[in-house]
This record gives structure tokens, sequence and C-alpha cells, in this order.
């Protein structure tokens, strides 16, 4: 997306492949200096329990799982123990 990747330098570089030279400036000058690692796990529990308790009765636990990177076994699991609270 950026239009010179190679003016960047490590980390920078590889992101111009995605991202525009606005928003990586912005990353730079918000973080720049900063030791930071991205957890595998992009959403919070809560959410991933909202998200499920709210489409368990319209999707399939397979497109849930695929929507909030989990595997089916545990959505099955989760909506099993929401049911049981109902």
């Amino acid at each position: 997306m950026s239009s010179q990747p190679e003016k960047y330098s490590g980390i920078y570089r590889e992101m111009a492949e995605f991202l525009s030279d606005v928003t990586i400036r912005k990353i730079w000058e918000h973080m720049g200096g900063l030791d930071v690692s991205f957890p595998k796990s992009l959403y919070s529990r809560e959410y991933i329990y909202t998200y499920i308790r709210k489409h368990m009765d319209t999707k399939k636990p397979g497109e849930i799982a695929r929507n909030v990177d989990l595997s089916e076994r545990r959505v099955r699991q989760l909506i099993r123990e929401f049911r049981k609270e109902e």
C-alpha cells in the first residue's frame, strides 16, 4: 500500500506492505520506542461470550467459531454452558 516500502526500517517496512504511509506514521508517533507484542487472541473473552450468546440460536457453531477464532468444539461447550444458565 505504501508507495515506497523500502524507505522504512524493520517492522515499519513490513507494515508498509499493507498499511498506508499515514497509518505507519501514526503508529510510529504513538508507539515508537515501545516493545509491543500482539496476543494470538484478537477478541476479549467478554466480546466472545456476548457474540456467542447473541448468535447461538441463529448461526451454526462452525460459523461462530470462524468468526471469533475459536474451535468449533469450544463454541459447542460454551453454548451448552449458556443453555444450562437459562
